[in-house]
């Protein structure tokens, strides 16, 4: 009975730490940035590099002169050109005909890049380790009191 107990508390344990693991996974890569190409998340936007690694989430935005590619893990492409946007949805995004290239004309560019880089989310990401820890923590105890209690035999000799 323990060893099916200890079991059970180990599959929810790897579980909890897979659901985590998953969300650190990038959705694409942006690749060969040109000119003013800028990501970000929230209300901040980053200047973009050659081989950084993009989220569900992140928004690439091209301006006047900046061009770049979005690669996903099946290796397709997408190609912003200037003035366009693209919100990166999961990897599988691309290949599902679901990247939609925006054209952004007259967009406000002055301010892009000014606000500093938000840590939310390696935040968000930490937590998600911590639920994932904390859930088979809290399954593992629970498993373990149940345990106690089948094998506690009389509390009182008779």
């Amino acid at each position: 009975m323990k060893i099916r107990a200890m079991t059970t508390s180990l599959v929810l344990v790897l579980a909890g730490y897979a659901a985590g693991a998953s969300a650190l996974e990038p959705s694409a890569v942006l690749r060969q940035p040109q000119g003013r190409v800028f990501v970000g998340q929230s209300k901040a936007m980053e200047p973009a590099r050659d081989g950084l690694a993009l989220y569900a989430g992140n928004r690439v935005v091209t301006v006047a002169g900046g061009q770049a590619e979005v690669m996903y893990p099946d290796d397709c492409v997408v190609a912003l050109p200037e003035n366009s946007l693209l919100v990166v949805g999961g990897p599988e995004q691309c290949h599902q005909g679901l990247a939609h290239v925006r054209t952004i004309n007259g967009f406000q560019d002055t301010r892009i890049g000014q606000a500093p880089p938000s840590d939310d989310d390696d935040d968000n990401r930490i937590g998600l380790y911590i639920f994932g820890g904390a859930l088979g923590l809290a399954a593992v105890t629970a498993i373990a009191q149940g345990n106690n209690k089948e094998d506690a035999g009389p509390a009182s000799p008779q």
